[in-house]
Order: C-alpha cells, then sequence, then structure tokens
C-alpha cells in the first residue's frame, strides 16, 4: 500500500510583540484570530469568573481627555512648565524636580470632571542615561486631590512601570474612575515627561475566558493593550501587536501532461 499522506502543516501563528510583564504573555493561532494567556502558576486553582480579561485597540481609542487641561506639578525647572505634558507636543518635555530623595516628583493633570479611565500613553525623553533610572513610574487615579500632594494618596493603576521611552508607551487603566491622574517617580531623579494621553475606557474585547484554557478570539491586525484582573485585582496591563497571519492559498494544480501523439499508420 502507499505510504500514509503526511500530517497538513500547522497554519503560521498570530505574531505577537510588544511590552510583556508579569510573567504574561499571549500565543496566537491565526486559524482562529485568537491568542491565549498563559501565567505560570498565577492561574492555578481558578474558577470560572474569577479571570477577566479585556483588550482595547490602539487605533480606536476617541478623544485624548486630557489635552490642554489644567495641570500641575511638584516643582519646575527652568522654562518646562506643567502645561508641556499635555499640549500635544511630544517634542516638549516637562520636567518635575524632586527636592530630596525621600520625595516623590508628580505632575497631575484636573481631567475637570470624573471619567472612567481607559488607556494612558505616556512619552518621556529619548535619552539613555535618563531612560535607565525611569522604572519607578507609578500612576494614581482618584475623585479627590487627597490628603497627599499631587493626588499621591489616590488609588495606582501601574507601580514600577518600565522605563518609558520617546517612543511612547500604553496602559490599561480599564475600570478605575477619577478627575485627577498623577504621573509620580518616588526616586531622587527628575521627572521627565514629554508627553501624556489619557482615553476613556473603550475596550473591544471583554471576556471572562476559562482559566484553564483562557483563549480569547475575535483579533483583527492592530495594536492592542490588555488588561487582566484576577478576582478584582489587576495582575497586569499589556501592550502587544496582534498581527493575523493569513495562510497563503495553495498553488494551482499543474496542468496535466499533454497527450502523446497518435501511432504512425502502418505502411
Amino acid at each position: 500500500p502507499p505510504p500514509p499522506s503526511p500530517p497538513p502543516p500547522s497554519p503560521p501563528p498570530i505574531g505577537y510583540g510588544g511590552r510583556e510583564r508579569h510573567n504574561m504573555y499571549n500565543t496566537g493561532n491565526s486559524a482562529t484570530n485568537c491568542i491565549t494567556l498563559q501565567a505560570g502558576d498565577a492561574l492555578n486553582g481558578l474558577n470560572q469568573g474569577d479571570l477577566d480579561v479585556s483588550f482595547t485597540d490602539l487605533n480606536q481609542l476617541g478623544t485624548n481627555i486630557a489635552f490642554n487641561k489644567p495641570a500641575t506639578m511638584s516643582s519646575t525647572l527652568e522654562h518646562y512648565v506643567s502645561h508641556l505634558a499635555n499640549d500635544g507636543i511630544k517634542g516638549n518635555c516637562d520636567i518635575s524636580v524632586s527636592k530630596s530623595y525621600y520625595e516623590n516628583g508628580w505632575w497631575m493633570v484636573d481631567l475637570g470632571e470624573s471619567k472612567d479611565i481607559g488607556v494612558i500613553k505616556m512619552w518621556a525623553s529619548g535619552i539613555a542615561s535618563e531612560a535607565a533610572h525611569l522604572s519607578q513610574w507609578e500612576i494614581h487615579i482618584g475623585p479627590e486631590v487627597g490628603y497627599l500632594p499631587g493626588g499621591l494618596a489616590n488609588a495606582v493603576c501601574e507601580a514600577k512601570i518600565p522605563a518609558v521611552d520617546h517612543q511612547g508607551q500604553a496602559f490599561d487603566c480599564t475600570g478605575m474612575t477619577g478627575r485627577y491622574v498623577t504621573i509620580s517617580l518616588p526616586t531622587s531623579y527628575p521627572l521627565n515627561i514629554c508627553e501624556i494621553e489619557i482615553y476613556e475606557a473603550n475596550p473591544v474585547i471583554h471576556t471572562q475566558p476559562d482559566p484553564s484554557d483562557p483563549t480569547i478570539c475575535g483579533f483583527d491586525d492592530g495594536s492592542y493593550v490588555g488588561h487582566w484582573t484576577i478576582n478584582g485585582d489587576a495582575v497586569t496591563h499589556h501592550e502587544t501587536d496582534v498581527v493575523i497571519v493569513t495562510p497563503p492559498s495553495p498553488p494551482p494544480p499543474s496542468p496535466p501532461p499533454p497527450s502523446p501523439p497518435p501511432p504512425s499508420p502502418p505502411p
């Protein structure tokens, strides 16, 4: 008998990349436009409904609600004033200087009214020596300034953020509500912000997948930022590029070989 046919090749995966934290990442399946979250032991023992996942398409963010809103900061160096961080020009950087190692440098924007916060995008200086010590950034969100200056007593969306550079980074604070958004740096280094953009919550995918198989479907080509919670506690905010790779069409069948010429008539 003829040998068995080889199995068909697996479809190419969804390409993935971006910034990944807390050991959470994704793998993809282009046949279904899905990704699968993987988090080591973090998902062990969870029940249906314990894991809540949302993704926001970075190409569908809407209006930047922080643009030209009143902003303040802990201190000012020379002409680098607070409104340069939300004036819509990424080349203008503001610098807020901590006065001592024990004080937080902070920048805060007043959105005018309470908002359901979604994605926050940040750009910082492209100077490598500055980016190296910016891994302690924090994002605070709350309904009022509170008892600490700069809203530093408000709830934290992100803490110990990996260094933000001039190419920018997106963070998903879906599920948080507030009027005041603060960026702080609890070290003695200057807080250098080139631009902040804030968008209201607008997830395109929101689901509670089975923790034993946390597969989320419905992605199109694009860049997304994801927000995971386990029993209501935020685990990570994750920015990733999702590229749907369509398998190539099979080549058309080869034409049949030409028929042999008819035999010559007998002499």
